[in-house]
């Protein structure tokens, strides 16, 4: 199981004043059985909720009110820490505060994937970068795989988690990551350091974001997408590349759900967002010709929940 793979590598930390946040959000009581054992081992201190199953996102959103800790790495139960990684982020997280940096929200170690190979950026001079997730992902173009810590409070301090009552929120499982930490990118900085801290295990099987497109998945990326826009309006044509892709997404996907065309348009702001989507249209009407044909996709009636 892969929960064990991950509380080895807790279990191998070379600083342990730390709390396994565990929120178990899955169907079924496997993972209630193992983490039992893991506490009885008695090797690590764990806090284990379990909760209705909902998706990731609400796993997230719900286990944020029980961090206790003045700073938080979070990580999907199949990756692992490399053994100093707790450490690591102490030490880099005791400089910003003796800097007197309260600008700085969150540390962005470097990851490698099960063969060894980096898969974050890391091409600036010097020990660390000082910067803003916005900046580095979108505007600079360097998508990473980053593990990241953060202040505890950095997403209430950022309102992360904003969206009751928006379009389609109540139907989504994961509002993908790049949403959550662009909202902490207004509030606060980032410090990316060179430290290798995570190795990521591809699971094309297993992972939200990889499997196959399903009705699921349609309704999270529209959602995802359809709020990441709106949000990035000022700064959009820094990236003209993935503007096009995720207005492409969220036309596609949205069609697939067979949400009419004028709906979708009216959920985006501003008119440069409305014309490349009538732009991408017809491209996406055929996609989604496509999807819809393994979604088994519902007339959903979305007319309550226009902003």
């Amino acid at each position: 199981m892969e929960l064990k793979r991950l509380y080895e590598s807790l279990r191998r930390q070379t600083r342990k004043d730390f709390i396994w946040l565990i929120i178990d959000d899955s169907t079924t009581e496997e993972v209630k059985v193992v983490v039992e054992e893991l506490i009885a081992e008695n090797q690590i201190q764990i806090e284990y909720h379990k909760l209705r199953h909902r998706g990731k996102h609400w796993a997230v959103r719900t286990g944020d009110q029980w961090i206790k800790t003045p700073y938080v790495v979070d990580i999907d139960d199949d990756d692992e820490l490399t053994d100093n990684a707790i450490e690591v982020f102490s030490d880099t997280w005791n400089k910003i505060e003796q800097e007197n940096r309260k600008d700085i929200g969150m540390v962005c170690g470097q990851t490698v994937d099960e063969t060894g190979k980096n898969i974050c950026y890391h091409g600036w001079k010097g020990e660390y970068l000082d910067t803003d997730y916005i900046t580095m992902e979108w505007s600079q173009r360097h998508p990473s795989e980053n593990i990241i810590s953060r202040r505890a409070e950095a997403f209430s301090e950022a309102h992360v988690f904003c969206d009751d009552d928006k379009w389609l929120y109540d139907k989504v499982s994961l509002v993908l990551e790049s949403v959550l930490w662009n909202r902490v990118a207004r509030k606060y900085k980032a410090r990316y350091i060179k430290d290798t801290l995570r190795i990521y295990h591809h699971n094309d099987q297993d992972s939200l974001t990889r499997r196959h497109f399903d009705e699921q998945k349609c309704l999270n990326y529209t959602f995802s997408n359809y709020a990441m826009l709106n949000e990035l309006r000022g700064r959009l044509l820094e990236n003209p590349r993935d503007l096009l892709k995720y207005v492409a997404e969220y036309m596609t996907c949205g069609k697939a759900l067979k949400i009419k065309n004028q709906e979708l348009l009216a959920h985006l702001e501003g008119s440069l967002l409305k014309t490349i989507a009538l732009i991408i249209t017809p491209a996406a009407a055929l996609v989604a010709n496509r999807l819809c044909q393994n979604l088994n996709a519902t007339d959903y009636d979305f007319s309550n929940n226009i902003l």
